[in-house]
């Protein structure tokens, strides 16, 4: 057996061309071989020498399209010898789009294919009269579609391909196909269309029926909502297309296709938005994917002659159930209830219900409750959430059927940690409830503990937030707004990487971004993109449209992936000459933005206390930073951005920097990033210090931005020991306040008014790997600095699976000796620098260190 040997991580099944990832934990071997057969024969098609220096490879194996195969790997020593082998199997979908399904078609319970919506070019998201033009209550009915087949023999393998245009649940004969939910993954919907495959070989018997469920998620939401999502461009009645392919032992093959055969009847879920929440009628609760009556009411199928420009596999992790959390209180009257979750999460909850047949039952889910609830400061009411969409807000509407009633949304998913419940008429049992926690089942790759409780404690929020926050795309919130808001997302994308495997989901969005690119090269704040626009004139504001430049530098520190630079290159380059086309002199001036600046930072006296030009000015001079990197791990000429960072250095300066090294009044901000990134003159960085470390004695003024840089600046001064005063800091602005006021996940602004479940400004933790688990890693290069004895840190452990092996970092003060252990793997580059002891170098290796003090 090979420990951690897996193929195509995410999902095996069905991909989409002959490009196969396998890894593996680290083997001390100098050799490997992998083989390719087909399942269904044993026949050897391929095989491939590799050298066994890193723990994953792709290949590319001659496959066809939809079908099954086996994959051997072998790993050997320098003189042969056999160390460890194993297998796995995989299976190939469709290689040309929608060519590939062959005779299936689109089917849809929809005569009309096409709604008729208004661009959005009315302000934020075409609000009254120019809301809706063609509204149809039907449209955001969950339909269910049917088709019966008989089997003669007993298949050896069977797949299903569907793509939705809208999210779908497929069930065999009354058992759904894989544990995935809210599937597929949010894209332009009209750029890029996702399939899912299901290896449903064990749901078959002689007499199948297939039932396919679909819901609207963001392809058809008529939710009114700021950002025009009800006016998207892509926007359509739901639709599927789906291929079955089935294998029998005496080598035939059918296949079952989405087609005219199909049949559907509304569900038992009357109307399902992903904003607005869910109806469910639990008198029609038999009519669900598990549906197995008669299908003579039922209505024939529409099909729709439609071609879509490019559907590709899945192959970021799908979003899964990922465990219960159960509520720790119940409060208030029968009819006026309130249900208590520990944990601020995402997802939705399951609750048993009994009551007379045709009682309605409303559930709001909600940040904030009535009760137990600490700080004065921060309210009850949430209007910064119900503000921005019209009508009905995550709530969840129930009409009970007379009978014992266990009910569970299927199409809508929350941010919450209470539920108000009215028109029960009883107090439930808390043991009737149980919340359940929905995101994308990203991998664990990194792991962190400290005997430093406030440290810890902020971590577990961290990691919490950024969890709920991720729905096939990194999202600001998953509440009020569940968009995939650029800067926020890539602000994240560090500490998200150290402790998730984000390759295949941030690949996805980087893709998402390209689609999103309008044809002069401007980018959008929001990806996917329904085409909002504000005041008719387009965000832009570099840290948010120049996002898919900071997101590739951040991805490729940690992947090294060149080809996804190289694929990704002409629309940064596109990108950039757009941002450059709008400076002056390389300055933005007034009106050359729509900009944001240093989002929610604390306001001076006067107003925002760092200049949003200047925050976007020197923006460009960090995407020329990034791009001149990018440029020289791809191959390219760093040679225009290196120039272009210069002078845009020169410009910021002249324009804004003061004799006292200072570039605005109290901006802790300005300070932060002319002291990372050097702008501050030699002769004035220790003025420009002494003012930052003044202005944090009373705690944050950041925002966005400079929360962001915060703490890597403070690093790099030598500054590590105050980041920890500012994390142990209760007082307001800190995050310590958060944590006072019952926070179980991370803020989007320092006095709790907005959202409670935002990533952005969880970035410290990615500090905390490097400060304080000593594990500071980027690009085959690894950093342990572990911590003097002062920083009041007893012990600390971190852990990350980099694209060569896990690293592995452990110490201890116990007395007067430190005990350091660390694991490198081979082709890592490890100083290490402990007990103020000289730095040492370290090959890869497992290395145990005692340092007396």
């Amino acid at each position: 057996m090979i420990k951690g040997f897996s193929i195509n991580k995410n999902n095996a099944v069905g991909i989409d061309s002959s490009r196969l990832e396998i890894e593996w934990d680290h083997i001390p071997a100098d050799s490997g071989v992998a083989r390719v057969s087909e399942r269904l024969t044993g026949k050897e098609i391929w095989k491939e020498r590799f050298e066994a220096d890193r723990v994953s490879l792709a290949l590319r194996p001659p496959l066809r399209e939809r079908t099954p195969y086996r994959l051997a790997l072998s790993f050997y020593d320098g003189d042969g010898r056999l160390l460890a082998e194993d297998e796995g199997f995989f299976s190939t979908g469709l290689f040309e789009g929608q060519l590939s399904f062959e005779y299936a078609k689109w089917i849809s319970a929809y005569e009309k294919d096409e709604i008729k919506t208004h661009k959005n070019t009315s302000g934020w998201g075409t609000w009254g009269e120019n809301s809706l033009i063609d509204y149809d209550p039907r449209q955001d009915v969950s339909y269910l579609y049917a088709k019966d087949v008989a089997l003669e023999k007993k298949p050896v393998y069977a797949q299903a391909n569907i793509c939705s245009l809208g999210y779908h649940e497929l069930y065999v004969n009354g058992k759904k196909a894989g544990d995935r939910v809210l599937e597929p993954g949010f894209t332009g919907f009209d750029k890029r269309a996702l399939y899912s495959s299901y290896d449903v070989t064990a749901l078959l018997e002689k007499e199948n029926r297939f039932t396919v469920m679909l819901g609207n998620g963001l392809y058809n939401s008529s939710c009114i909502d700021t950002w025009g999502f009800h006016n998207a461009r892509w926007r359509g009645n739901t639709k599927f297309i789906m291929l079955t392919d089935i294998f029998f032992e005496d080598g035939e093959h059918i296949a079952v296709v989405s087609d005219g055969d199909f049949v559907y009847k509304e569900s038992y879920i009357t109307y399902q938005n992903i904003r607005s929440g869910e109806k469910h009628d639990m008198r029609l609760k038999e009519l669900a994917g598990a549906y197995s009556g008669s299908l003579e009411d039922w209505e024939p199928v529409f099909v729709h002659a439609f071609e879509h420009p490019h559907i590709e596999a899945q192959k970021q992790p799908a979003i899964k159930e990922r465990g219960e959390i159960r509520p720790c209180g119940l409060a208030g009257t029968e009819n006026d209830l309130w249900v208590k979750f520990p944990v601020n999460m995402t997802g939705w909850a399951e609750i048993r219900l009994r009551g007379r047949r045709g009682q309605a039952v409303r559930l709001e889910f909600r940040e904030r409750g009535p009760y137990d609830w600490r700080g004065k400061d921060v309210g009850f009411d949430e209007p910064h959430i119900t503000a921005l969409v019209e009508g009905g807000f995550q709530r969840w509407d129930i009409i009970l059927s007379g009978e014992e009633d266990v009910c569970r949304p299927k199409f809508a998913y929350y941010g919450f940690q209470y539920i108000h419940i009215t028109g029960l008429g009883y107090v439930p049992s808390l043991a009737d409830i149980k919340g359940i926690q929905v995101n994308t089942a990203l991998e664990p790759a990194g792991h962190f503990r400290c005997s430093w409780k406030r440290g810890q404690q902020l971590h577990e929020a961290a990691v919490r937030t950024y969890l709920n926050n991720f729905h096939s795309v990194p999202t600001d919130c998953p509440h009020r707004e569940k968009n995939g808001w650029t800067a926020d997302g890539w602000m994240a994308a560090e500490y998200g990487m150290l402790n998730f495997d984000g390759r295949e989901a941030y690949k996805k969005w980087l893709r998402d971004m390209a689609d999103d690119q309008y044809p002069d090269g401007s980018m959008s704040g929001i990806v996917p993109n329904p085409d909002w626009e504000i005041n008719n004139m387009r965000l832009f504001d570099t840290q948010w449209t120049g996002a898919a430049v900071a997101l590739l530098y951040y991805y490729t520190r940690y992947y090294e992936d060149t080809e996804l630079i190289k694929e990704m290159w002409p629309v940064l380059i596109r990108f950039m000459d757009y941002a450059e086309s709008k400076m002056t002199g390389r300055l933005y001036e007034e009106g050359s933005l729509m900009p944001l600046g240093d989002w929610l930072e604390i306001p001076g006296e006067k107003g925002p206390r760092t200049d949003l030009l200047f925050c976007n000015t020197f923006f460009m001079y960090i995407l020329n930073k990034y791009m001149r990197e990018l440029a020289d791990r791809a191959g390219f000429d760093p040679g225009r951005f290196t120039e272009n960072a210069q002078k845009i250095k020169e410009a910021v300066n002249r324009r804004y920097l003061r004799e006292d090294g200072t570039y605005f009044e109290d901006s802790q901000t300005s300070l932060i990033l002319g002291l990372l990134f050097d702008f501050i003159p030699e002769d004035k960085r220790l003025l420009a210090l002494a003012a930052l470390e003044k202005s944090l004695k009373n705690g944050f003024n950041v925002g966005l931005t400079g929360t962001k840089y915060l703490f890597d600046c403070l690093s790099k001064e030598g500054r590590d020991k105050l980041v920890k005063e500012l994390l142990d800091r209760d007082a307001y602005p800190s995050y310590g306040h958060m944590l006072k006021n019952g926070a179980t996940t991370v803020w989007e602004s320092w006095d709790g008014g907005a959202s409670h479940d935002h990533p952005m400004l969880g970035v410290y933790d990615a500090w905390l790997y490097k400060a304080v688990g000593a594990l500071d890693y980027a690009a085959g290069r690894l950093e342990v600095n572990i911590p003097p004895r002062d920083m009041g840190i007893e012990w600390a452990e971190a852990e990350y699976d980099s694209v060569y092996g896990r690293i592995s970092v452990r110490y201890r003060y116990k007395g007067d000796t430190l005990t350091a252990e660390l694991q490198v793997p081979e082709g890592v580059w490890c100083r290490l620098s402990a007990g103020g002891k000289e730095p040492e170098y370290l090959p890869g290796g497992a290395y145990l260190k005692e340092y007396r003090l």
